[in-house]
Parts: structure tokens; sequence; C-alpha cells
């Protein structure tokens, strides 16, 4: 990563601790470019050694990005939780 990039803070929506997911390899991925990768899973304590968080709204931190490794009938609720944490990106 060159010094001019800023590390940016990106939560994985329905993180996956499966190695062969899109979402953990969106996670392993951030993390070798340098990126704070924050996953998301209700039903997950831990992913690629970071802790997840049950929900957007529970992440302690300022969020940059959204990615979201889930449906539409799953992500349409979680709206109103996204937009308000302001993040400047949705994926």
């Amino acid at each position: 990563m060159s010094s001019d990039r800023k590390q940016q803070t990106v939560a994985v929506l329905s993180a996956s601790p499966k190695s062969e997911r899109h979402a953990n390899q969106t996670m392993r991925l951030l993390a070798q470019r340098g990126h704070h990768a924050i996953p998301i899973n209700l039903a997950v304590d831990e992913i690629e050694g970071e802790k997840c968080y049950p929900s957007v709204g529970s992440v302690p931190e300022p969020i940059n990005t959204i990615t979201m490794y889930l449906g539409k009938a799953r992500s349409d609720p979680l709206g109103a939780e996204i937009i308000a944490r302001k993040p400047k990106r949705i994926i």
C-alpha cells in the first residue's frame, strides 16, 4: 500500500468463516491490501482473526465502506441502519 493511502475500515456484511466463500476471500484480500476488514455475522464470534459484530450498528468505529454479501430480502431491512452509519460507499 502506498504511503499516501490511508487504511480504510470496511464492514463485510454476512462475512463467512468458510474460506471458499466470496465474503471470506474479501476479508483476506482487504487485510492483504492494508485495510481493516470488520466481519458482520450473528452466528460467529471471529473470522480471519477479527471479532465479528452482530450488526453494522454495533461496530464501535467509523466505517468507510460497507460490502454486502446477502440477498435483497435480507439486505432491505438493514437499509436504515446502514445509512445511519454514513459510509462513504456501499458495495
